[in-house]
């Protein structure tokens, strides 16, 4: 897990940004490579057996003069259940 700090002064006060890694997800290799964005490229996703290179899933922690602020862009742990996308896998 990475941790990512940063620090801004502003007219306000100071604010600090922490980047937090808190997973990593795959997307398919069409979906990653995709050059025409649109309703058919994202069926093709679907189809692709073959995952691309793991990319890093976020959280921040922002200390604000006005307060703590914590931003999840994480996924739910349903994921790691190996039948999750079984129910997808029609097309």
């Amino acid at each position: 897990m990475d941790i990512i700090t940063r620090e801004f002064l502003t007219k306000n006060g100071k604010i600090k940004i922490y980047c937090i890694q808190t997973g990593r997800l795959a997307i398919k290799k069409r979906a990653l490579h995709s050059k025409n964005p649109g309703l058919l490229s994202t069926l093709n996703s679907f189809r692709d057996k073959e995952f691309g290179v793991w990319l890093p899933v976020w959280s921040w922690l922002i200390t604000h003069p006005e307060g703590i602020f914590l931003i999840d862009t994480g996924l739910c742990a349903d994921l790691f259940n190996t039948i999750y996308f079984k129910k997808l896998d029609f097309i």
